[in-house]
């Protein structure tokens, strides 16, 4: 039972941290250098469980989308 609460969050824990030190900003690179960035194609956490750990890497998602979104308008 701890195993299936623990992996979710190391994996939305990675996630997070490879989505703030590496994809947002090689994505604001890119912005800046002028290249076409579709913020819907950002990847998503991989965490897909139903229960609340789901739910807040759906909402990691979503925000990891926005800021993206932000970054090309």
């Amino acid at each position: 039972m701890v195993r299936s609460l623990v992996t979710p969050v190391r994996r939305l824990r990675a996630a997070a941290l490879r989505a703030a030190n590496e994809q947002l900003p090689e994505t604001v690179r890119q912005v800046r250098e002028g290249h076409d960035v579709d913020w819907r194609a950002v990847p998503g956490s991989g965490v897909e469980t139903e229960e609340e750990i789901g739910q807040l890497a759906r909402a990691f998602d979503d925000m990891h989308r926005q800021a993206v979104r932000l970054a090309v308008e």
